[in-house]
């Protein structure tokens, strides 16, 4: 369960789907970025829920991304297969 969200900066790993993610969205997240190397179905979750203005799609493995971020999170989420 994610609980509140709201104003949240979400970061997630491994996002598959991006199902938790979208969902923080959906709760009040301000912003949510995903990390994935296959993102094709992503991309068309975001489309359909069309909230691309609030999120960033990183295309790269975790430990590269990772690497590259120098923002701050209010909650990540690691879900590695």
């Amino acid at each position: 369960m994610l609980g509140d969200v709201e104003d949240f900066a979400v970061l997630d790993l491994c996002a598959g789907t991006g199902a938790v993610g979208l969902e923080a969205l959906s709760r009040g997240a301000r912003h949510a970025t995903f990390v994935d190397r296959n993102v094709e179905a992503l991309l068309n979750n975001i489309d359909a829920l069309d909230v691309k203005d609030r999120t960033t799609i990183i295309r790269d493995d975790v430990e590269r991304a990772l690497a590259r971020l120098d923002e701050r999170f209010d909650l990540i989420f690691a879900d590695p297969p």
